[in-house]
């Protein structure tokens, strides 16, 4: 739970968090002294990192999906990463630095949030990595080498890479990058739509491989992709259709239903591997019913959410600068859809014709305002057949710069079915059943935008609002939070008609779903009173005006408000919906007490 103080934001001091990091860093060392060391130098986009692993066992899982970037010690690096286990040393991990809710899915660790010690912690794999920034030295620690999942062999060391690299004007993508002499083009988009399929394809063709899953996208004169992992991950039915790829005998064979089969494209077609590529043009994949595949032209905004959807759900702490980084690139290359027809043999030969057709032409200029990231918080209970529906009210804004959080308040399983048929990658969030105000919350602390925007599962957004509303506060620096009016509407089944109930101007002037919020208004006055399970609009709003947040209003519909038979307050009285504990919140902060 999140109580609604600004307490819960303020981060942890410098000193608390190098404290971490040493502790870590001294057990590494402790752990290298116990069983040895195994010593890796790579060059990763021009930089010399130096991997030190304690013992022999996690070389042998975590090397070889890098053994294309191997290079001599030759001087000191450029980063030096420690990386042990506490199964195969004996030596065992610092408490946790935090609470158990300081720690998100994505792996940030709320309240660590310094621009010089970078950690994250993931579930998943059971996994620490800290870093040093100024030092260039960091740790990657995990419980145990046995039953690392697939995506950890196929592409170990992500933070860390990331968050060294984005110091130095490069960035992780997720997407897999082909190219021939004519350069090559960037392939993205969420997981299934056929980026692996593409990849693999062209390298079958006879293509160069610089990486799938994840490349590494810089600057320069002409933006060039880096290739990070010569590893490739495939459905089991997907990989029967490349038999020539063999799995990795490292953790490559799906043990699970839902995991991937990981190949080493070293083994197979070393002399195709690229270190680096100059782009000529984005794609991003979507099945077509003809047997032909096609490209087709589609503006940038289109395809920034593809490149970043993903990139910014699997990063730790990745947020406005990441964005930063993808757009200037993105904008600078042409932009297509690629629609992939049956006859999968098809598609090299359609990607090598335009990359002859774009060879010579000019990269465009880069965007001169790129847009704010907008972090948007879906949580849900109830409703969650209205899920589509609200995700393609967003999506129809026409904004690239999203991250979309979905906070499970205790659905479970049916939301990951949900989720997982949605056309763009979102953020799953999954908590105990709080309330709404607390899943919002939660959805505050997971979201990477300096800018935080909420919709109820069964709302929609109105047409436009998104736009309207970044651009008010850009153009209003002073402004804490913009809110547009609210229409309710019914809708007797998905895909009717709808009818409107009453107007805007007579609607409640506090639906949240309604506002765009800065994230220091949060920080200001803190989160939503998870107390109130109704109500906590108008107690935050009251909470706002009292400490002199700005709150401007938009003279346009901004939300959409479905009434149905199962809404959270149908049927209630307006006095169930503004209760008592309301005015008695408010008389507390009068009198200097809380909340």
């Amino acid at each position: 739970m999140l109580p609604a103080s600004p307490a819960d934001f303020e981060a942890r001091s410098e000193e608390d968090q190098q404290r971490f990091f040493e502790d870590v860093l001294g057990r590494a060392h402790r752990a290298e002294a116990a069983v040895g060391t195994v010593i890796r130098d790579l060059v990763v986009a021009g930089q010399r990192i130096r991997l030190v692993y304690a013992g022999q066992a996690l070389d042998g899982l975590l090397t070889p999906a890098l053994a294309h970037l191997l290079a001599s010690h030759d001087g000191d690096p450029d980063l030096l990463l420690h990386v042990w286990d506490s199964a195969g040393s004996g030596v065992e991990m610092c408490p946790p630095p935090v609470a158990a809710h300081c720690f998100s899915e994505r792996g940030d660790i709320w309240t660590f949030e310094s621009d010089r010690w970078k950690s994250a912690f993931l579930i998943g794999d059971y996994s620490l990595s800290v870093l040093d920034l100024a030092a260039g030295e960091g740790v990657c620690w995990v419980r145990s080498g046995t039953g690392l999942p697939y995506w950890t062999i196929a592409s170990p060391f992500r933070a860390l890479f990331n968050w060294w690299l984005s110091e130095r004007d490069a960035q992780l993508v997720h997407g897999a990058v082909v190219g021939t002499g004519e350069g090559g083009v960037l392939i993205v988009g969420k997981g299934g739509v056929g980026k692996s399929t593409t990849a693999l394809s062209c390298l079958a063709a006879g293509f160069d491989y610089v990486g799938d899953d994840y490349v590494v996208l810089a600057g320069g004169d002409v933006p060039t992709a880096f290739s990070l992992y010569q590893t490739a991950k495939l459905d089991p039915d997907a990989a029967q259709r490349f038999d020539w790829l063999v799995p990795s005998p490292a953790g490559g064979r799906p043990t699970a239903a839902g995991d991937k089969a990981v190949m080493h494209i070293r083994d197979h077609r070393p002399q195709q591997l690229a270190a680096a590529m100059p782009l000529r043009a984005v794609l991003t994949p979507a099945f077509a019913d003809g047997p032909d595949t096609q490209v087709r032209p589609i503006a940038a905004d289109a395809l920034l959410g593809p490149a970043l959807y993903t990139t910014m759900a699997q990063l730790p702490h990745a947020g406005p600068r990441t964005l930063a980084l993808i757009e200037r690139q993105v904008r600078r290359l042409p932009c297509y859809r690629l629609e992939l027809g049956r006859d999968v043999d098809r598609v090299p030969a359609v990607i090598a014709a335009l990359l002859t057709q774009l060879e010579g032409c000019a990269a465009a200029p880069p965007p001169a305002r790129p847009r704010p990231l907008v972090s948007v918080v879906i949580p849900v209970y109830n409703g969650i057949e209205f899920l589509p529906a609200a995700i393609e009210s967003i999506l129809a804004q026409g904004y690239p710069a999203l991250e979309i959080i979905v906070v499970d308040d205790g659905v479970g399983i049916a939301i990951r079915d949900a989720v997982a048929t949605l056309p763009v990658e979102v953020r799953l969030l999954p908590k105990r059943n709080g309330g709404a105000a607390d899943a919002r919350n939660a959805g505050i602390r997971a979201a990477s935008g300096e800018l935080i925007a909420f919709l109820d599962v069964d709302d929609l957004w109105a047409p436009g609002k998104l736009i309207a509303s970044v651009e008010w506060l850009e153009d209003h620096p002073a402004t804490d939070v913009v809110i547009g009016g609210a229409q309710l509407f019914r809708q007797p089944a998905p895909g009717e008609p709808i009818s409107f109930v009453g107007s805007p101007a007579e609607s409640y002037p506090y639906y949240i779903g309604a506002g765009l919020y800065r994230r220091r208004a949060f920080e200001a006055i803190g989160s939503f009173d998870a107390g109130l399970r109704f109500g906590e609009d108008t107690d935050w709003f009251a909470r706002a005006v009292e400490r002199g947040l700005v709150v401007d209003r938009l003279e346009a519909t901004s939300l959409m408000v479905r009434r149905h038979a199962d809404n959270q307050t149908a049927a209630r009285t307006a006095l169930e919906l503004v209760p008592l504990q309301l005015a008695r919140n408010a008389l507390l902060r009068k009198r200097g007490g809380a909340p």
